[in-house]
């Protein structure tokens, strides 16, 4: 699986993750992102990091 299927394939869970994300402050989503970076598989921190780009594209009330 190419990157890019696993991206295609997790697109409900990030528009959860964006639905979820409006509901916190800046400082709450800076927390928790945080965790969820400090808590995965090095393996799949790059593709996270490329995953919360495209999260904090549609968080534009964070001002991150």
């Amino acid at each position: 699986m190419t990157e890019r299927e696993l991206f295609e394939q997790c697109i409900p869970q990030i528009a959860e993750i964006i639905v979820e994300a409006r509901k916190m402050s800046a400082a709450e989503y800076c927390t928790w992102k945080d965790m969820v970076l400090s808590g995965i598989n090095v393996k799949a921190t790059d593709f996270m990091n490329k995953v919360f780009i495209v999260i904090e594209k549609h968080l534009p009330a964070l001002k991150l």
